[in-house]
């Protein structure tokens, strides 16, 4: 099992476990592994990244080398939320490894104790050929995203995975506790941005809310009815994309965050964070173009570009609830998002008015 692997490796047993890489790996039983190194191992203050180079003696004497990344987590008091994000991220590969393949790194193993205290993860390391550095302002960065959510999206398009009641009380019941925790925390942001933001800013607060209490409800709407929805990643801000080096395809990284709901929501989030000032109107027309020739080609039918774009405004616009979450919720103050605010109202300027 993957927990064993890790603590072999952390005593230092590097050839006893020859076996369980060669399972792992889908090898052939001519392939030989002749050699397991760990390259680099970095502790952070919540996890152990440790980095492994498997060296395989093929059948026609070549040698190859597989590079690996296991990624441990175990809790503590303070970080039990952060565990139980990477519990959800598990639960995402474990459900990609029964898919078609998607646009992901590899997963050759899961682990999750039982008594849910730490948890690790074997990915195929991408690091020699995929960056999520953004060598430019390029917009073909974020064209490249579109079409990566669109292939993610596609492949889950009106399928359901979670269990979660949609009968109408259900809804209901839902879309009144989200009006009601909007109302609660829109209250005390108001108060708390009356000295750092004018009252047409806050005008546009007011219509999101509005946005978003419906946005909700059709949210649901659409998961009962199977209709024009699909698992989002949930966190797809650019830097959660890794980007080839040669022709900038990319893939997706961190599924921490994911669920299950309309598409563009991760659109949304793409366009939220770094999205160079330059661009504008056009050029959010062009990723939503983009992302719905994509849907296209993956097979997707019964939604058209027309309903793709509003649903794109809509969940543009509800970006601007993030800054409102991270001083309400985390205490954050104006400081640390203030700028996403400006930034976050020239997108919904952009896309909305």
């Amino acid at each position: 099992m993957l927990h064993n692997f890790y603590n072999k490796l952390i005593a230092g047993d590097l050839t006893s476990e020859h076996e369980y890489l060669h399972n792992r790996l889908c090898l052939s039983q001519r392939d030989k592994i002749v050699n397991l190194e760990v390259k680099e191992t970095i502790k952070t203050n919540t996890a152990n990244l440790i980095f492994l180079d498997v060296e395989i003696l093929k059948p026609e004497n070549e040698t190859v080398h597989e590079k690996l990344l296991l990624k441990h987590f175990k809790a503590n008091d303070s970080n039990r939320n952060y565990l139980n994000h990477c519990i959800r991220e598990i639960e995402f590969y474990n459900l990609e490894r029964k898919t078609l393949s998607l646009p992901v790194a590899t997963c050759y193993d899961t682990y999750v104790s039982e008594d849910k205290s730490m948890t690790c993860l074997l990915l195929k390391d991408l690091s020699a050929d995929y960056s999520s550095e953004l060598r430019s302002k390029c917009l073909c960065y974020w064209l490249s995203a579109a079409k990566c959510l669109a292939e993610l999206h596609g492949k889950f398009w009106n399928k359901r995975y979670t269990a979660d009641e949609l009968v109408e009380e259900q809804v209901s019941k839902k879309v009144q506790e989200h009006r009601n925790n909007l109302d609660s925390a829109f209250k005390k942001f108001e108060k708390y941005v009356k000295n750092h933001l004018d009252h047409r800013f806050l005008s546009i607060y007011s219509d999101v809310l509005t946005i978003s209490n419906d946005l909700m409800r059709e949210r649901l709407s659409r998961l009962s009815e199977e209709e024009n929805i699909t698992l989002i990643h949930g966190d797809s801000h650019i830097h959660n994309f890794l980007f080839n080096k040669i022709n900038h395809n990319a893939l997706l990284t961190d599924f921490q965050f994911w669920n299950e709901g309309i598409g563009v929501a991760d659109l949304a989030h793409l366009t939220r964070v770094s999205f160079p000032n330059e661009f504008g109107a056009k050029e959010h027309k062009l990723i939503v173009e983009t992302y719905h020739d994509s849907l296209l080609e993956q097979g997707v039918s019964g939604y058209t570009f027309e309903q793709c774009w509003k649903d794109y405004q809509k969940h543009v616009a509800c970006m601007l609830l993030i800054p409102m979450w991270q001083y309400t919720i985390f205490g954050l103050e104006f400081e640390k998002w203030g700028k996403d605010v400006k930034t976050l109202i020239k997108h919904y300027m952009d896309v909305l008015v």
